[in-house]
């Protein structure tokens, strides 16, 4: 990691140039993502995956800037991804991310419901298929959105 990509990080990371890059690339310039409403995010995301033989492994991502757009209520995981060199997985490695934050979005709904049932607060059955993939009907995720904001110093 070079001083140019520390400062393209250090620059993006300000709530009024991070808003001014989604409202200019997502909204069209529209002032729809106020800085006052962006909180940041652990920029680490990280999973552990059983296998079928029992044996575990841990899925580890970091991102560049990573941010939660909040108003009254959560509205979206925002992320960019500073590049100064062309990297031609990216989209890949955006789409391993993204699904990382997706799948920590689910853990954590989980983990507080199975807090609630501990409790035995009423209105938490589970469904089967909601037991299986932890994640029930109700159940809302947000979008999470990431731009590659590249860069070339080399010019």
């Amino acid at each position: 990691m070079g001083k140019a990509d520390i400062a393209v990080k250090n620059w993006l990371s300000d709530n009024e140039r991070f808003a001014d890059l989604f409202n200019g690339m997502i909204f069209g310039g529209r002032q729809v993502i106020r800085p006052e409403e962006l909180e940041t995010l652990d920029r680490e995301t990280d999973i552990i995956i059983p296998d079928k033989n029992g044996k575990s492994r841990g899925i580890q991502r970091h991102r560049d800037i990573a941010k939660q757009w909040r108003q009254q209520v959560a509205l979206a995981v925002l992320a960019c991804e500073a590049q100064n060199d062309i990297n031609y997985a990216m989209p890949v490695r955006n789409m391993t991310q993204d699904g990382l934050s997706y799948t920590d979005q689910i853990r954590i709904q989980w983990r507080e419901k199975e807090k609630a049932r501990k409790s035995g607060r009423k209105g938490n059955k589970l469904t089967g298929e909601e037991y299986l993939s932890r994640f029930g009907k109700e159940d809302k995720i947000f979008p999470v959105i990431t731009l590659v904001f590249y860069y070339d110093v080399k010019m």
